[in-house]
Formats: structure tokens, sequence, C-alpha cells
């Protein structure tokens, strides 16, 4: 058993027969041949000291201090303990019944590479590896509770570490700066509620980490700079997601929001230039300043009924980008809110009201074909705003519906256990032929109208006509909205890429791929100018988030999801 502390210099430094360290321990010199060897005497040491070995306070006698053993008898490693003690070299091994280690307590030990910490271990402080360049595994003891701020930062050797099961929280920059951070290991038991702000900033190489189920807020800029994270699922406890928490997440290609987010924070997707598809809930109320700013493959996305702000730069350089949908609810839309959403031909307003300021240049810079969808009364002087804001072309319909919505025009037949009916003659009870689980009843059936351009441009939210002549298992033509999907066997080439930018992957209902209608080119844009009446269905299902496969006219296509139908149609229910 070691029960002396014991400093290692070089033989290029002697410091006579004793020195003190900074809390005054004598330290006496013992034999040594290539190095000094200096250790405590009397009684057993407890603690190593604060600033016991600090350099920035003792001289250059610590210029040449290459190594410590800590006795088994301490218990504590004080505040800056070994404070920027950068000729430590080697492994500093903690013993068995060391409980905590200070704030800074290693500060830039730039030369150690291992750190050996002990089952007793409860306590590491703020700081207090910070600066260790060298290490490149950390083995975190499941005795931790505590994991203070900034207490790896700038560990830029870290390839993999641990949290245990008992620490609450990953506090404000913990992994700042690991650059070369790979895994994280974190227990499905883990008991972390707060991911602090900055906790993972800047750690490049983190490809995937799984968030603790208990994880209620992530705090801001907390992934920021994690270029290779590819994929991230939010619990769904999370309300709160801070500013910039995700942004130049490079890699990123979708993203779920939970259903308890009621804010998306300023920046907290910027810079997402691979982000094809995000899940924005019901719940969200203000999209805030430069939330999507540069999400360049951002083809689509659905805006809840709820929100009643869009920030400035929200959407700005969303290049990809080709239709939106802002909700009647939307009262305020800031400036550059679109900047340069180069591929935009397609904006419709759900309101008289248009949410925009004057010389605010929301559309400014979007593709020179965009148009504007506006209700009926509509005043000129909201029209003029329009086109001040950058959109020229303002076209006057009916109540319009949200873009990207699955639907059947009227008229559609729908196979039921009485044969084939028009839906729009069908009510929620009513039982309708599925793929695999036979009859089923409908739980959900809406109507919406939705203005049809007459024209040949294949943009999702249009109509499409799927003739019976190219259909070869229709009784009759059938006409879909253009992101209504049929359901094939296998997708050719094309379309599986065209399915995967959307979408980052390709959707599957009752084993069969999902087609959209206007990824097909057997389907023709719908030549008729006006708006229509379309319907939707969702049937009885225990996930909330999916469908199934039915019949109309005779073609195998989709059902909706009850969510779907519940947050994102915005349709009007028929009892």
């Amino acid at each position: 058993m070691t029960i002396y502390n014991i400093a290692v210099f070089t033989n290029q430094i002697n410091t006579g027969t004793s020195f003190n360290d900074q809390t005054g321990v004598t330290y006496t010199y013992q034999t040594g041949t290539n190095y000094n060897y200096y250790s405590t005497t009397g009684n057993p040491q407890t603690q190593i000291g604060n600033y016991a070995f600090d350099k920035s306070q003792s001289g250059n006698k610590l210029n040449y201090f290459i190594g410590f053993i800590i006795a088994d008898t301490v218990t504590s490693i004080g505040n800056n303990a070994f404070f920027q003690c950068n000729t430590l070299s080697n492994s500093m091994i903690i013993p068995y019944g060391v409980t905590s280690i200070g704030n800074n307590a290693f500060v830039n030990c730039s030369n150690l590479i291992n750190f050996n910490f002990p089952s007793t271990l409860i306590s590491i402080g703020n700081n207090a590896l910070k600066g260790c360049n060298k290490i490149s595994i950390l083995n975190i003891p499941d005795s931790v509770t505590n994991i203070g701020n900034y207490a790896f930062n700038y560990c830029s050797g870290l390839i993999t570490t641990n949290i245990p099961s008992n620490v609450t929280s990953i506090q404000d920059s913990t992994f700042n700066s690991c650059t070369r951070l790979q895994s994280i290991t974190i227990p499905l038991d883990s008991q972390i509620n707060n991911i602090g702000v900055g906790a993972f900033y800047l750690c490049k190489a983190l490809s995937s980490i799984s968030i603790p189920n208990g994880v209620t807020s992530i705090g801001n800029s907390a992934f920021k700079g994690c270029y290779a994270l590819s994929n991230i699922i939010i619990p769904s406890n999370v309300t709160n997601i801070g500013d910039g928490a995700f942004s130049t997440c490079k890699a990123l290609t979708s993203v779920i929001i939970p259903d308890g987010v009621t804010s998306i924070g300023d920046g907290a997707f910027a810079g997402c230039v691979d982000l094809t598809g995000i899940s924005i809930p019901s719940n969200v109320t203000n999209i805030n300043n430069d939330a999507f700013y540069g999400c360049r493959s951002l083809t689509s996305i659905i805006i809840p009924s709820n929100v009643t702000n869009i920030g400035n730069y929200a959407f700005s350089t969303c290049i990809a980008l080709t239709s939106i949908s802002i909700p009647a609810n939307v009262t305020s839309i800031g400036y550059y809110a679109y900047y340069a959403c180069l591929a935009l031909t397609s904006v419709t307003f759900n309101s008289t009201t248009i949410p925009l300021t004057l010389n605010n240049n929301t559309f400014q810079s979007v593709n020179a074909s965009c148009t504007a969808y506006v209700p009926t009364g509509t005043s000129d002087s909201n029209i003029t705003l329009i086109k001040n804001n950058g959109i020229q072309n303002v076209v006057i319909v009916d109540t319009p519906i949200p873009i990207t919505l699955p639907c059947f025009l009227i008229g559609s037949k729908i196979l039921t256990d009485k044969g084939y009916k028009p839906i729009q003659d069908l009510r929620k009870g009513d039982l309708v032929k599925t793929l695999k689980k036979d009859y089923l009843p409908i739980v959900l059936i809406g109507k919406s109208p939705i203005y049809n351009s007459g024209d040949l441009v294949r943009l999702k939210n249009r109509l499409y006509n799927l003739p019976k002549n190219k259909y070869h298992d229709l009784t009759e033509d059938l006409v879909l909205t253009g992101c209504h999907s049929i359901l094939v066997d296998i997708l050719t080439e094309e379309q599986e890429k065209a399915t995967i930018a959307n979408y980052s992957w390709c959707y599957v209902t009752d084993n069969k791929y999902r087609l959209e209608t206007y990824l097909d080119p057997k389907a023709d844009p719908y030549p008729k100018e006006g708006t229509f009446t379309i319907y939707h269905l969702a049937l009885e299902n225990e996930n909330y988030y999916s469908n199934y496969g039915i019949w109309a006219n005779g073609l195998l296509v989709e059902s909706c999801s009850k969510r779907y139908l519940t947050e994102l149609s915005g349709m009007e229910f028929i009892e």
C-alpha cells in the first residue's frame, strides 16, 4: 500500500533535500539515479490540496515535473491541484478511495496519456481535465454522479468515453471541442434530464448519439458543429431546443421534433446542408430567426397550423425548397425569411390578412416564376405587400389547402365491405378493405379544397391524373394529389434517388414501397384549372403514425395515418 505521495522530477533540477508544495506539505528527497524522487513523510496524506502543484504559481521548478504517484490514503484532489502541469507524462492513476476531483485539477496537463478513475469516484469538477489533449479513452466509473462544466473541454484526442447512469446532466461545454470524439456510451437507464449549452460543440467526428428518454432540454449550441452527426432521435420528453442546438450538423439528413416542443430556437438547424426532411410538431407556435437558414437540401416542410411567427432569415437560402404554405394563424413573417430560395415556385397564404411588412424583402431572390396563392377577399393592399416583398405573380383562389397533402379527388371510389363507394359518401365506422388486415373501420375522414393550376409543371401541391390505359389495375381514371403514394413492389433507380432526396429514405407500407404520384412519369398533371375538393381517411390502427394499403378505383394506394390527418392536414372532418 502506497501511503505517501511521490513527486518525480528529471535530474536536470535539484530542489534540495526537500520542498513544500503550495499548501505547505513537505516533500523530502529520496534516492534516484535518472530521476529525482520526493515523497511526503509522517502522517499519511488524505488530500492533495488546492493549488498544490499549480504551475502558474510555483515558479520554474515545475518545468521538470514529470510524474506523480498519489498515495492510497488520499480521498480528494483539490481545485487547481495540477493546473497547467504540461510536463506530467504517461499515466495518472487515481487510487481507490478518491471521491472527488476538484475544479481545474488537471487543466492543460497536455502530456498525460491515460487517466484511471477509481470506482469510488463521485464528482469530477468544472474544467477538471480541460485541455488534456493526448487522452484517447476515458472510462468513467458508475459511481460518478456529477461531471462539471467544461470537464473535458478541449480534450481533442479523446475518441471514446461514457456517461454513467446516475449522472443527471451533461453540463455546459462538457465535451466542447473534443474534435476526435467518435462514440459516447450512455446506458438505457440513464438519469440525464438536461444537455447543457455547448455540451458537444465542435465534436466534429461524432456520428451518432443516443439521447436518453428523460432529457427535457437541449441547450444552446449543444451539438453545433458536429459535422459527422447523420442521425439524431430527439426524445419525446424534450420541450426545449435551444438556439443553434444542431447548427452546422452538415451530415444530418432528417429530424423528428417531438410533440412537446413549442418553439424552435434561433439558428437551431442553420447550416444543416444535407437536411432533406424535418417533422415539426403541431404544438410549435414560433419558428425563430435563422432556424433553418442555409438548409440547402430541404425540399419541403409543413408548417403546423398553430405557428404564429416565422422569424428573420428562418428559411433563407433553402435553395431546394419548392413550395410552402403559410398557416392562417401566422401573424408575422420576418425580413429575408425566404431570401434566395431559388427553387421556390409556390407560396400559399391561408388568410386574407397577409403577415408581411413593407420592404422586409421576405421573398427576395426567389424563383422568378414563383406564384403566391391568396384566398378570395384578399385586399389590393395585401397583394401589393406580397409584390413588395419579392413575389410578382399573385393568384386569387378559393380558400387554399396546406401543401403536400396526400388526398383523393372527390368521386374517387374506395373498396369497402359493400364494394366500391365514392369517398365523399364514406363515414366514420365504415369498413375499408386493406392489403394485410382485411377490413378495418374508418376513424377519421376529412375534406378540403385545393387549387390546381392546370398547367404541366410537376409539383407536389397539385392534382395528377392516373389514366386507366397506363395503370392496368384501374377500373377508371384516378385523380390524386402529387404526394399521394401508389404502393409498388419496386422503385426505379430515378424514383429511389428522388424519394431519398426528399425524405432521406424510402418509406414502406404493408411491405410495398410508396411511390409519390408526382414522381411517376405515367401520372399526368391534371389539366383543369380551378379549386377542387379532395378527401382522405385514416383507419383504426394502434400505431398513431402508421397507415395501410387500400384500393381506389382498383389501384393499390396508401391510406392516411391518424397523426397526419389530426395534426397536419388542416382538413374539415366529417362525422
